[in-house]
């Protein structure tokens, strides 16, 4: 009886021990692209004028997501299409859920530099990584009938859902 006893016991400990629990970021790593969609306001103070613009514009994008630092991290990579530059943003898991931190981007585009500060979330769905958040930020604008580059503010959301890439 002893020996059967330890042989279960032996059995119980081998599969207990066989058992890999998945770590939270695993269900996450992989490259994702599909569109994203940005929706706010651009604010133009000049003169003692107020102009506020709508705006909605839609760009391709891709990430991809490695495994952070802990368990519970995640890292979002991406790169603009047609930019050199890359940014890095750190999140937290918890669920089917990431929390990343805000991001601060400064550019330069057509002569006028542009910082933005950019926090996001995003929701695993199947093979649909959706992100959500919003953007806030503030740069010069340079218009042709101005000498002097004219300062603006600009907010909004940013949605897009990426789908994931088979690995080859």
């Amino acid at each position: 009886m002893k020996k059967t006893l330890i042989i279960a016991m032996c059995c119980i400990t081998v599969l207990f021990a066989a058992c890999k629990k998945e770590k939270p970021y695993e269900k996450f790593i992989g490259s994702y692209e599909g569109s994203a969609l940005l929706k706010g306001t651009v604010s133009i103070s000049m003169g003692g004028m107020s102009l506020n613009q709508d705006m909605e514009n839609t760009m391709p994008m891709a990430v991809s997501l490695t495994a952070g630092n802990a368990d519970n991290k995640l890292v979002m990579t991406y790169t603009p299409k047609d930019q050199d530059e890359t940014y890095t943003v750190i999140g937290t898991i918890t669920d089917d859920k990431v929390d990343f931190e805000p991001v601060q981007i400064e550019q330069k585009i057509e002569g006028s530099t542009v910082k933005l500060t950019i926090d996001m979330n995003g929701t695993l769905v199947g093979a649909i990584f959706v992100l959500n958040g919003t953007f806030t930020g503030n740069g010069n604008i340079t218009i042709l009938e101005q000498p002097l580059p004219v300062p603006f503010t600009a907010k909004g959301t940013i949605s897009a859902n990426l789908n994931k890439l088979l690995e080859e």
